[in-house]
């Protein structure tokens, strides 16, 4: 897995409006609930594998591949968000 700077920046940027101390919580990558995709939430705990970046903690469950993703921020028709793409598409 890797997180672009843009990304990385975006995340915590969202954090912190929401009080949310980086040094305490994390970015959490789940299975969802029904297991037809993956959930993403942030927590003070979880088990799993932990990544950092910069002063962002990600920790993905230990059934979740993230393994070839790359997480971007991107903007398309006027409206910015996160990606999820492979490597070969980010610039």
């Amino acid at each position: 897995m890797r997180i672009t700077e843009s990304a990385i920046k975006a995340i915590v940027q969202i954090m912190e409006n929401n009080g949310l101390n980086t040094d305490v919580y994390s970015l959490y990558f789940c299975n969802s609930r029904d297991g037809q995709g993956m959930a993403f939430n942030f927590v003070k705990d979880e088990i799993g594998k932990t990544h950092q970046f910069e002063n962002l903690k990600v920790i993905t469950a230990f059934d979740v591949d993230m393994d070839d993703i790359v997480i971007d921020l991107r903007k398309v028709d006027g409206r910015t968000g996160l990606i999820f793409t492979g490597e070969q598409y980010v610039s």
